[in-house]
């Protein structure tokens, strides 16, 4: 007798697939990562939530709910200004700090991304003046800035001054 589960399975699945009630899941391996110039990638931590289906790495224990001022280099700056990654070199928590180790920052490299504030119509977007910022900066310019976490994303980090910047933020397009 010829059974008509397997074929009967394979159209569930594919129609499962197709409403969305199942998403593939990317495997997981324990190869270090490359980039473009062919090197290993280590020492880079990002403020994104370590639960999160991201390829960004969590920031050290103890680092989450960081606020504070961040001294170091850049590695590398988006041109579009959705982020900028440096190398830290010395990191001062301010009294809004509530991660209960800032200083495990030192010495590592993290993502910063811009401040988000609200529009007139209530939405949340990126400040304009962080994304022309960011998307200014050259690979091995010294940068201070502060950043701060919020509730929702305690992992990452959001910028919310740096050298040169005065006046107040106002709302991007998007």
């Amino acid at each position: 007798m010829k059974t008509i589960l397997p074929l009967h399975f394979k159209s569930l699945l594919a129609l499962a697939l197709f409403a969305g009630w199942i998403v593939p899941v990317k495997a997981q391996t324990n190869a270090p990562a490359t980039n473009a110039a062919g090197t290993t990638a280590t020492n880079t931590v990002t403020a994104s939530a370590a639960a999160s289906a991201s390829d960004e790495p969590a920031l050290p224990e103890g680092c989450a709910n960081f606020s504070g001022s961040l001294r170091g280099k850049v590695v590398s700056g988006d041109p579009q200004g959705k982020s900028f990654t440096v190398a830290l070199a010395t990191v001062t928590p301010n009294d809004k700090n509530q991660a209960t180790k800032p200083k495990d920052l030192e010495g590592k490299t993290v993502i910063v991304f811009p401040s988000n504030i609200q529009n007139a119509q209530g939405k949340w977007v990126q400040a304009k003046e962080d994304i022309v910022f960011i998307s200014s900066l050259k690979e091995g310019q010294d940068i201070l800035c502060t950043v701060y976490t919020r509730t929702a994303k305690p992992n990452r980090l959001f910028l919310d001054w740096y050298q040169g910047r005065s006046g107040k933020k106002t709302p991007s397009d998007s």
